[in-house]
């Protein structure tokens, strides 16, 4: 740590290289690991990126993960030095730290070509180096190596007792067995991996006979052959169940690290060296992973059950078609002379690979998924990340079998009516997306709603629980959002245009609902409410203008807390309001009016009250700007009010030009009479009038009823309409 953080570098050009040096399984990666993540280093360090490089030093494949790493975005350059040039911009004076990984190059001039845009980098700018070899260190060193030797058998008893459960959970396993445990950590040789990997295969084994048989096991005595397998990693594998070994066969085929977490992507898993050593061993002939010796394929298609490659020439195609048992197809890149990458998948090349399992087109420049992927009956999972494709067609849908379907750069996804119970895990892979339809919380697996936090590009999400943990309020692009509840949940303001909030459950929303940070809000819906027994102060929004509430089984009464009358600053309640729609409220019977000085629904033009069958006091006067009133299945609103009262409305409305009364089952006159008013309303503005389904209606005041711009009337299943007065 001390090297890391020192002001100045003792080598040139602003980047201190610092190499750990030690045999495989001796743990450089590990500490390369505990450096990388400590705190310290996350605020020292402007860029930080983590490479695995292995025996191939690919500087192109380097220099291109390097750029993904801090920018956290597929690279689709393909030239060196463009790629290099990129790079040296993002370094420009930023101090960064970067992890080169398992390294065995030992040609300078290689290494030279590499490091060209680190020098733009800040001073203090450091990369560490693991390597097995104390060359390669002398090559990239500007600093003295730090060494790392075999643990001391007590460190390895140590780690052994750790893994195995000894001195807590097994405290009292017999003597015999911890004897041949420091019996069988000798033979490890003080390399930690080694340890870890005995320790796992007996973990919580108490059975003597099983710790025997791995103390003298004839795999100790073999001798070393090419491959240089340490011993206890072969007597893990000899101890595997069967199908465990199957799955080790083929984890040969991908990259050296898979079984440690990567830094960037936590979907992605990396294997230890001497694992994948390991898995090459027993893989033997079936599996093949191809490194630019193409001709491997030829000799052997007939019995391959697994194959990688990482650009595969057109030349080899037809040795492919040889290939009728393949399983496994990954990293597939077909590579044509003429061009870097082909248009289109040949039909012919995936016809006859009718067993395939596992395929990945990742990273093809084509035009579409070809239609002979449709016959892979059996296909389990389909790779289509960093694929150049608009939209995925619906014959997708064939492939039954089908499990995993990775997509990177994905921005819509729409799973609107399909049958998922929960979300597959690690949703926030989907870095580019945009838009999602839905968000299905299972109660025991899937993805949390937490994973939304990392989407930072979404426009627009329906359909999720926690807003908290998906960190609304940094999603600067989002417009429309719709929640639905099952538990009660808290919130932060944020800008959107749209919110829906169904089925929420609790009894009082959360603060945040009406708050009046949401300036930019257009649109709002609540609608399930049913145990609520109150409404949030949606008056308070200033920007509000179209409202819909429905279903809130438990709410009486619509009060001052509606429009917002508790905050000092509120004069104007719903002052962009325009639309307003109540519905299906079954138990409401209030509706109040604002205080005095509150001139609330200065703007309103539309107001539709339906299937509310218990409300029946008056209800606000002051609709200035009303121009459509409908009013539906409301039998006690309109049995309440005088019988004057409903044409009271539309002079008190000067601006209605729509009326739609339907479904009022006690109406049973519109007349004018008595000593409530000295004129008959003249309504300038009214152009359409319905009345429907008013059972007890007997009249109609003709002579009182003055709209010189009526242009539709209509009244009909009105039995009892006998006469106008």
């Amino acid at each position: 740590m001390k090297l890391l953080f020192s002001d100045d570098p003792e080598g040139e050009c602003n980047i201190s290289v610092i190499p750990i040096v030690g045999m495989g399984g001796i743990g450089k990666t590990i500490l390369a690991q505990f450096v990388y993540n400590d705190e310290r280093v996350q605020k020292e360090f402007d860029l930080k990126a983590w490479i695995y490089v292995s025996e191939q030093f690919d500087i192109f494949k380097i220099t291109k993960t390097l750029v993904e790493e801090i920018t956290s975005c597929s690279c689709s350059i393909e030239k060196l030095n463009l790629l290099q040039h990129d790079l040296k911009k993002r370094l420009l004076k930023k101090k960064f730290l970067f992890i080169l990984d398992d390294v065995w190059n030992q040609n300078y001039i290689s290494w030279e070509t590499l490091k060209n845009p680190f020098v733009y980098g800040a001073p203090g700018s450091k990369i560490i180096v693991t390597t097995r070899i104390a060359h390669v260190a002398s090559i990239m060193q500007t600093v003295e190596p730090y060494y790392l030797s075999e643990l001391c058998d007590d460190d390895c008893w140590m780690l052994f007792s750790k893994h195995v459960l000894f001195g807590y959970a097994n405290s009292n396993v017999h003597q015999n067995l911890r004897k041949m445990g420091k019996q069988i950590i000798k033979k490890c040789k003080g390399l930690p991996l080694a340890v870890k990997t005995l320790a796992g295969l007996l973990r919580c084994k108490d059975d003597t006979r099983e710790w025997y048989k791995v103390l003298n096991s004839e795999i100790w005595d073999l001798q070393n052959d090419e491959s240089n397998i340490l011993p206890a990693l072969r007597l893990s594998y000899h101890y595997l169940p069967s199908h465990v070994k199957r799955c080790f066969t083929f984890s040969e085929l991908v990259s050296r690290s898979f079984f440690q977490q990567s830094k960037r992507n936590k979907l992605c898993f990396v294997m230890h060296n001497f694992v994948n050593d390991l898995a090459q061993f027993v893989s033997g002939k079936f599996s093949v992973r191809i490194e630019g010796n193409y001709e491997v394929v030829e000799e052997s298609a007939q019995y391959l059950l697994h194959l990688i490659a990482h650009k595969f020439p057109a030349v080899h195609w037809k040795a492919m078609s040889k290939a009728t048992h393949l399983r496994t197809f990954m990293e597939l890149r077909l590579v044509d002379k003429s061009v870097s990458f082909i248009d289109e998948i040949p039909h012919d090349l995936l016809i006859k690979l009718k067993s395939l399992r596992v395929l990945s087109l990742e990273g093809i420049y084509h035009k579409g998924l070809p239609d002979s992927v449709t016959e892979l009956i059996h296909l389990r999972y389909l790779d289509l990340s960093g694929a150049k494709m608009n939209i995925l067609r619906e014959s997708i849908g064939c492939l039954y079998n089908l499990e995993t379907l990775k997509l990177v750069n994905l921005r819509y996804l729409d799973i609107t009516c399909t049958s998922l119970k929960w979300m597959p895990l690690h949703l926030c892979a989907l870095t580019n997306l945009q838009k999602l339809s839905d968000f299905f919380i299972g109660k025991e697996y899937g993805s949390s709603i937490d994973e939304i936090g990392e989407l930072s590009d979404l426009h627009e999400h329906v359909s999720y629980v926690d807003s908290e943990k998906a960190k609304l309020n940094e999603k600067e692009l989002l417009e429309k959002l719709i929640l639905e509840w099952g538990e009660n949940t808290g919130y932060s303001p944020i800008q959107i245009l749209e919110l829906s909030i169904h089925n929420y459950l609790g009894t009082e929303f959360p603060n945040w609902v009406g708050d009046s940070s949401f300036y930019n809000l257009l649109f709002m819906e609540l609608q399930g409410s049913k145990y609520c027994y109150k409404l949030p102060p949606l008056g308070q929004l200033p920007s509000l203008k179209e409202l819909r509430i429905a279903k809130f089984d438990g709410l009486l009464s619509a009060g001052s807390e509606f429009y917002g009358n508790g905050s000092s600053v509120v004069t104007e309640s719903f002052g962009s309001l325009e639309t307003l729609r109540i519905e299906n409220m079954s138990a409401w019977e209030d509706w109040q009016h604002p205080n005095e000085s509150n001139k609330a629904f200065a703007v309103l033009k539309e107001l539709h009250i339906n299937s509310c069958p218990r409300l029946k006091k008056d209800l606000p006067v002051n609709f200035p700007s009303l121009t459509l009133l409908v009013i539906r299945d409301c039998k006690k609103l309109i049995s309440s009010l005088p019988t004057t009262s409903l044409l009271l409305l539309l002079d008190i409305f000067p601006n209605l030009k729509s009326l739609d009364v339907s479904g009022c089952k006690n109406l049973k006159a519109l007349n004018v009479s008595g000593k409530m008013r000295l004129r008959p309303p003249i309504l300038d503005s009214l152009r359409s009038l319905s009345i429907s389904n008013c059972p007890k209606l007997v009249s109609f005041p003709t002579k009182s009823f003055f709209a010189p711009k009526l242009t539709f009337f209509n009244i009909d299943y009105c039995k009892e309409l006998k006469y106008t007065a």
